[in-house]
């Protein structure tokens, strides 16, 4: 039995798992954290069958990223010490839809590609002007019939959030400057009210990968 199976049911039988707990599996049982991510994923739900939020991380993850089990789906955020305990997590899978995740291990890329993938999906023109535009739109003075619109930039704003928390999953040693970009994202997307300034300094951060 792997290592962070045996953890996990260990747990379970000194009493469950609350969710105000983290507990870190060992990330090195398979050649990439994105398969002990789906293992650790699949198993904690067949035994908790959704009926228990399970907080965990990985060993070795270089972007200190947590994940939440909650109703059969796979959340996850960079850690950035959220002192509130309410940070903004995205969802990456669903008990019945791992494909992302498993997509991005069939494609047998080495480091320096997915490195490469990462820095231009933070890099996206698309994806920067929504992001600006999430944070200068006051939702409460859009007008009823530019509503959808909104919405739709937002959906797709997440999806590439999403998106690059998935390849961060698949790489080891990220340049120091990625791991940077992720953590000033997650606080960026955090933050009550962003301001401009706080987008500039993000751009700033892209810019320089």
């Amino acid at each position: 039995m792997a290592r962070e199976e045996h953890e996990s049911r260990k747990l379970l039988k000194i009493g469950g798992i609350e969710m105000t707990e983290t507990h870190t599996f060992d990330s090195t049982a398979f050649k990439s954290r994105t398969l002990s991510l789906v293992r650790n994923f699949v198993g904690i739900y067949s035994i908790l069958k959704g009926k228990q939020t399970v907080t965990f991380n990985l060993s070795e993850d270089p972007f200190d990223m947590k994940f939440n089990v909650f109703k059969g789906h796979l959340f996850t955020a960079v850690d950035i010490n959220d002192k509130q305990g309410n940070q903004r997590k995205y969802s990456i899978a669903s008990i019945d839809h791992t494909e992302r995740l498993l997509y991005m291990v069939d494609m047998n890329k080495t480091q320096s590609e997915l490195m490469e993938e990462m820095k231009n999906e933070f890099k996206d023109e698309f994806f920067l002007y929504l992001l600006e535009e999430y944070i200068t739109t006051d939702v409460f003075s859009v007008p009823a019939e530019e509503m959808e619109d909104v919405s739709s930039g937002n959906a797709h704003l997440i999806g590439h959030i999403e998106q690059l928390h998935i390849i961060a999953t698949t790489i080891n040693k990220p340049d120091a400057s990625l791991v940077s970009a992720m953590y000033e994202l997650n606080a960026l997307m955090n933050k009550e009210t962003p301001t401009m300034e706080d987008f500039e300094n993000f751009k700033n951060t892209v810019e320089a990968l």
